[in-house]
């Protein structure tokens, strides 16, 4: 019988009875027979409020509480990218990438769950960092030498780094600091393979994920995650289309190499550009495309005449695309002294991001951006 047959039969019988000459000659009974059936009718009440109870998560931002009846699959998403994927307690996993133009199209570029794209030196090409949660490519490369800009980014994502050697500037920061790394040249070239008839060295490296996972735990690191994650939201309508900001449709990045993102409104993402020509995935044929493009404006200068110094430290002016919006923020990476990089709003709140692959451009406080 179902709570609703338990719930009908109390109140029919409880009425009979009233009404019933019955009731006054056996009143003890019948009122015994009414105070099982408000045990129950309680009892019914209250799981039924426990059990909705259950479903109402309580979101703590910096400036509210927002109650909010969030699938609880949205537990089991990446805490990048925000998309549910079996992988999301895994460790990211961060890779140094080419930018240079012999090496497109790059391997594995369309399923990292974010890319950081940076100056490594001046009028230069820019170097990328892939940090991959959910997928699991088959191939990873062209993979280059670590910059000691990214590390500080890298651990922000509690990430592992997989790197072809370094600059000097880089291999330093790497032993001064706690970060797990897996290194070509230094210590576990075992992990990697070159395609000699690919590529010419240096730009042959690249690495199976089979690999990198057999190199993680044979070196014994930790491979759950606990990066905080950031925020998402996952109701465009209401919770990312903000009103008030403008329509925008393209960005234009005019780095040495031109870089731009075009909107497409029925996938509501942007599809990746470089040099005029579409950034392809080589594992798959596909188009890059961002579901989320962050722009962080901040100080760069030349250490030497090789390399950049790219100020990642601080606070900063963020131009931040999403669902055809645009958000004038800032960027902060020191935010309540937790070192982790945080998008703000306006009103210092952290900005909720569309579930999906999110770019990051990182540019000088010159760099020309169009949109």
């Amino acid at each position: 019988m179902n709570h609703e047959s338990w719930v009908m039969d109390c109140v029919f019988w409880f009425m009979i009875l009233s009404f019933s000459k019955k009731v006054k000659n056996s009143l003890k009974v019948h009122k015994i027979f009414f105070m099982a059936c408000f045990v129950v009718v309680s009892f019914f009440v209250g799981f039924m409020l426990l059990f909705f109870n259950k479903q109402q998560i309580e979101i703590s931002n910096k400036n509210t509480i927002i109650n909010s009846n969030i699938d609880n699959n949205k537990s089991l998403t990446s805490p990048i990218s925000g998309l549910e994927c079996e992988n999301y307690q895994k460790r990211p996993i961060a890779v140094m990438l080419s930018g240079d133009e012999i090496t497109r199209p790059l391997s594995s570029i369309s399923q990292a769950d974010l890319i950081v794209d940076m100056p490594i030196m001046k009028n230069g090409v820019n170097r990328l960092m892939a940090v991959f949660v959910c997928k699991e490519p088959l191939e990873i490369g062209s993979i280059r030498s670590a910059r000691h800009d990214f590390i500080p980014l890298a651990i922000s994502f509690d990430a592992i780094l997989v790197h072809w050697g370094g600059s000097h500037f880089a291999m330093d920061e790497i032993k001064k600091s706690t970060i797990n790394n897996i290194d070509a040249i230094y210590g576990h070239a075992w992990a990697f393979y070159r395609k000699q008839d690919f590529l010419p060295q240096p730009h042959n490296g690249f690495i199976s994920f089979e690999r990198l996972k057999n190199a993680i735990e044979k070196l014994g690191y930790r491979q759950n995650n606990e990066f905080f994650r950031f925020s998402h939201c996952y109701n465009k309508e209401e919770s990312c289309a903000k009103p008030g900001f403008s329509n925008v449709s393209k960005i234009i990045i005019d780095y040495p190499f031109l870089v731009k993102y075009i909107y497409n409104k029925q996938e509501n993402n942007y599809y990746r550009w470089r040099n005029n020509k579409p950034e392809i995935d080589k594992n798959n044929g596909k188009q890059v495309k961002a579901s989320v493009v962050a722009i962080l404006r901040t100080n760069i200068g030349q250490i030497d005449s090789q390399y950049n110094n790219v100020d990642v430290y601080g606070k900063g002016r963020l131009d931040l695309f999403q669902n055809n919006k645009h958000v004038v923020g800032s960027w902060s990476s020191m935010y309540n002294d937790f070192k982790r990089l945080y998008f703000l709003d306006n009103t210092g709140g952290e900005i909720e991001l569309m579930p999906g692959q999110i770019w990051i451009q990182i540019v000088d406080m010159e760099t020309k951006i169009d949109f």
